[in-house]
């Protein structure tokens, strides 16, 4: 098969972009012909792969005299171009938008969401020169109408992997500021919850329709990585949706069983409130009463790491608990074999953590919260535990269990390697994934 596959970045930023590379080369080992086309802040261009240089849409917004003029112009021009609404239904730009928008966030809605004929052009020449037989999407959020403009009518077979819940939430968590789970929105109740400004609504309204017109009528299948955000998306208008979870090679990751240390808990991850590293910190001053010698590392960056320095430095455990920053991918392989357990206690709706498949396929079992995606990976009792979202006693309670008890520490490795052998490997997905693309092709 010649395959496609569209993502925002090359480089990598996060979990798509991990899965992205690894399908990648497992189609590529599999004697597919397949390429990538995606954007960043340098081109590059292989036979293989095209990275399109992010464009001065943007610039050319912010630099212009007349700019709420261009911006009303470019969301009528897009809704004309791409045909996705129905002759007689009309999309006005409101009153209310012309009045509060401002500068700024003009550049930033139409600098993503108009048709930007140079992204449009480059990615409609890099598939005159591959001639892919499907074109594989996943993470489209910086240019999704010009993406979809250049293969709407090509009569090629598209499909996408949804990487998150940006299709049925404008903050892609499903979770409500007082923390309740949320079933999903793209209207005024997001503005009732208080998850986004009556501002920031009035001006993503019009565009989050145009791009989501656009993906119902021109995807002909989704794939969830989860079966939470499948079931999510079907209740919301998306009846063409099929699971898939992730995979990982588990050659990759070196089995240890004896390996770890005692008392070594291990979180990686991003250092953002949606994570929960905060219940983890709280939770520790419990698990130092039963293991003084316990050490907590987190692995990541981001903009809470001064705040988490300072609540561990207030809990009295500062010595104990060792921030590594953003770590390599060695890095990040020698950091689960030496670990006990790993702990994700996320108080969002995560989709299907890679950090879960990376661990299980090190022989680690983990704990990880009752949210989302993550119960459909850890098999309570049998590869870790679920806890209580938000609840430090329960976390500090399972981490106890695990790091007193070095068979069971063992045990809970061994199912958990197993069944990513069994269940997440390259040779099952690339059944899956191929049987998908056939199936799609044929229609």
């Amino acid at each position: 098969m010649r395959i496609l596959l569209i993502n925002d970045n090359y480089s990598h930023v996060g979990g798509a972009e991990t899965y992205l590379l690894d399908l990648y080369q497992l189609l590529k080992e599999n004697k597919n012909n397949t390429y990538i086309f995606s954007m960043g802040k340098k081109e590059i261009k292989s036979t293989d792969v095209f990275v399109a240089l992010e464009t001065t849409a943007k610039k050319m917004l912010y630099e212009s005299e007349n700019f709420k003029d261009i911006s009303a112009w470019l969301l009528r021009k897009l809704i004309t171009k791409l045909n996705c609404f129905d002759a007689e239904e009309k999309v006005k730009i409101p009153l209310s938008f012309q009045k509060i928008a401002t500068k700024y966030q003009y550049i930033q809605i139409f600098g993503n969401y108009y048709i930007d004929t140079t992204i449009e052009d480059k990615l409609r020449d890099w598939i005159n020169k591959t001639n892919p037989s499907i074109i594989h999407i996943h993470n489209n959020y910086k240019y999704p109408s010009s993406v979809y403009s250049s293969i709407k009518n090509l009569k090629i077979p598209i499909i996408k992997t949804v990487h998150d819940f940006g299709m049925i939430c404008p903050t892609s968590r499903c979770i409500k500021p007082d923390f309740e789970i949320c079933e999903g929105s793209l209207g005024r109740e997001c503005v009732e919850a208080g998850c986004i400004s009556n501002r920031h609504y009035t001006l993503i309204k019009p565009a989050n329709k145009i791009v989501s017109e656009l993906e119902k009528s021109s995807v002909a299948l989704f794939i969830t990585p989860s079966k939470i955000l499948k079931k999510k998306m079907e209740e919301h208008g998306f009846n063409k949706v099929v699971h898939l979870p992730n995979f990982i090679n588990p050659n990759k990751y070196c089995v240890g069983a004896s390996a770890f240390e005692t008392g070594n808990i291990l979180y990686i991850g991003s250092l953002e409130n949606n994570k929960g590293v905060r219940y983890l910190i709280e939770a520790f001053p419990c698990v130092l009463k039963e293991f003084p010698d316990a050490k907590l590392n987190i692995a990541g960056s981001g903009t809470l790491r001064q705040c988490l320095e300072e609540r561990a430095r207030q809990l009295g455990i500062r010595d104990h608990v060792l921030f590594q920053g953003k770590v390599s991918g060695e890095k990040v392989k020698e950091l689960y074999q030496r670990a006990n357990v790993i702990v994700v206690p996320s108080i969002w709706i995560e989709n299907s953590p890679m950090v879960i498949y990376e661990a299980m396929a090190s022989g680690r079992p983990v704990i990880g919260s009752n949210i989302g995606g993550i119960p459909e990976l850890i098999c309570n009792g049998e590869t870790g535990y679920l806890t209580e979202p938000r609840n430090p006693e329960d976390i500090a309670k399972k981490v106890i269990k695990i790091i007193s008890d070095r068979n069971l520490t063992e045990k809970l490795g061994k199912t958990a390697r197993e069944i990513i052998l069994n269940e997440y490997s390259p040779e099952k997905h690339y059944e899956d994934i191929t049987k998908i693309y056939k199936m799609v092709i044929k229609r």
